[in-house]
C-alpha cells in the first residue's frame, strides 16, 4: 500500500509540470520581447547615422564640383553655400537635419584646389522610452563630417 501511495503522489507531481511551462515562458517573454525591440532600436539609430554620413559625403562630392543647385520655388541658381546645405538635406530628406547643424569650412564652400570641410550635428530622439534611459539626456548626439579637395572648377 505505501508503494501505491507513492506512484500516486510522484504522478500528481507528474500533471503539475504543464504549468510550470507556463510560468517560465511568462517570465523569459518580457526579456526576450524587450532584447528583440532594444535590437531594432539600436539598429533604426544606426541606419539613421549611416543616412546623415552618406547625405554628408554626397553634398561634399557636389561641393567640390563647384555647381549650384536652382531654386525649386523661384527656379533661380542658388548660392554655392545654400547648395551645398540644400544638398544635405535633399538626401536626408527623412530625417529632417535643420541648416544649424550643417557646418562648411570655408563657409563659401572653398576655391578650386582648397579642402572644404562638411559637418553634420544630428541628435536622434528614442522611439523606446526604455532604451533612452540607458543615455544622459535620452537623445543620441552624432556628428558626421567628411573633408575633400575641390576640383578646378
Amino acid at each position: 500500500m505505501e508503494s501505491r501511495r507513492r506512484v500516486g503522489l510522484l504522478h500528481s507531481f507528474r500533471r503539475c509540470e504543464g504549468g510550470q511551462s507556463l510560468v517560465e515562458f511568462a517570465l523569459t517573454l518580457p526579456l526576450v520581447l524587450l532584447l528583440i525591440m532594444g535590437s531594432v532600436e539600436v539598429g533604426v539609430m544606426y541606419y539613421t547615422r549611416l543616412t546623415v554620413r552618406h547625405a554628408t559625403t554626397e553634398a561634399a562630392r557636389f561641393a567640390i564640383t563647384g555647381n549650384v543647385l536652382t531654386d525649386p520655388s523661384s527656379g533661380e541658381a542658388l548660392s554655392r553655400p545654400e547648395s551645398i546645405e540644400r544638398a544635405v538635406q535633399l538626401r536626408a530628406d527623412r530625417f529632417n537635419v535643420g541648416l544649424d547643424s550643417i557646418v562648411m569650412a570655408p563657409a563659401d564652400g572653398g576655391l578650386p584646389g582648397e579642402v572644404v570641410r562638411i559637418s553634420v550635428h544630428y541628435t536622434y530622439d528614442f522611439s523606446l522610452p526604455f532604451v533612452g534611459t540607458l543615455f544622459p539626456e535620452r537623445q543620441r548626439r552624432f556628428r558626421v563630417s567628411t573633408s575633400m579637395k575641390n576640383e578646378p572648377f
